[in-house]
């Protein structure tokens, strides 16, 4: 998926999903478009990369229901 991310010299690119963190890492990247709009990076809240959820888990889990034969 490609996103769009503007750089710190204010020039606009488009950008495959997988380079857009090392990007932020390096410093690279002022802000990228998400679906809800521009997310500024150091403003707004990002992934950190972690897998590690520390709240109550929220999504509906899907049980099995009964075998029909």
């Amino acid at each position: 998926m490609l996103i769009m991310v503007k750089y710190l010299d204010g020039t606009y690119d488009m950008v495959v999903s997988h380079r857009l963190e090392g990007l932020i890492k390096a410093g690279r990247v002022l802000e990228f478009r998400r679906g809800n709009g521009w997310a500024r990076v150091g403003r707004d809240s990002l992934r950190n990369g972690t897998k590690d959820f520390q709240g109550d888990e929220r999504r509906k889990i899907e049980t099995a229901g009964p075998l029909m034969m």
